[in-house]
């Protein structure tokens, strides 16, 4: 019971902060590829000229890749503050959890998060897409795509959550 509490707390702890995040990755990949007339996937000259699928226009591709990774950074911060405050910390480790199922809980929330905030704006982008293509339909490259370019950001959003909580777990203990 006591672990199904602190996980949920971990969870509204920086919900704020990922649906900031989910809001900002939806501006990028399926606005992106929808929204530049000239580029839209919704223009079939541009489209079917240029590459069948698309999930987000190519030239803000380091900016979705650096806003993948800040969404690890952030969501990292905001479920290991607690860690970086004196009496924060002290209250957080006298709960009666050991300190790897704390760690391990915050982890945990902290991916599941992430994982919706890569994974929604590709969804979306990957229905886009198959709208656009009407009359070609789905095939199975778009979800090959689909999960290569998801895990490719997901894995992103980890290595700055990684980082970033060990570096919170180094500076708080």
């Amino acid at each position: 019971r006591l672990y199904v509490h602190t996980f949920k707390k971990a969870l509204s702890s920086s919900l704020g902060v990922a649906l900031i995040c989910l809001l900002v990755m939806i501006l990028l990949i399926p606005v992106s590829t929808s929204i530049i007339p000239d580029y839209s996937i919704f223009n079939l000259d541009y489209t079917h000229n240029q590459m069948k699928y698309r999930f987000f226009y190519e030239s803000l591709r380091p900016f979705v890749n650096g806003m993948a990774v800040l969404s690890g950074i952030t969501t990292a911060l905001m479920l290991f503050r607690f860690m970086l405050v004196r009496r924060s910390s002290d209250a957080y480790f006298a709960l009666g959890i050991k300190r790897e199922k704390l760690l391990i809980l915050h982890s945990l929330a902290g991916i599941i998060q992430l994982f919706f905030v890569v994974v929604i704006p590709m969804l979306i982008s990957m229905i886009m897409n198959i709208k656009a293509f009407g009359e070609l339909g789905y095939t199975p490259e778009i979800t090959s795509g689909f999960r290569y370019m998801s895990a490719g950001l997901f894995t992103l959003a980890l290595v700055g959550f990684g980082i970033t909580a060990l570096v919170c777990c180094m500076i708080g203990t």
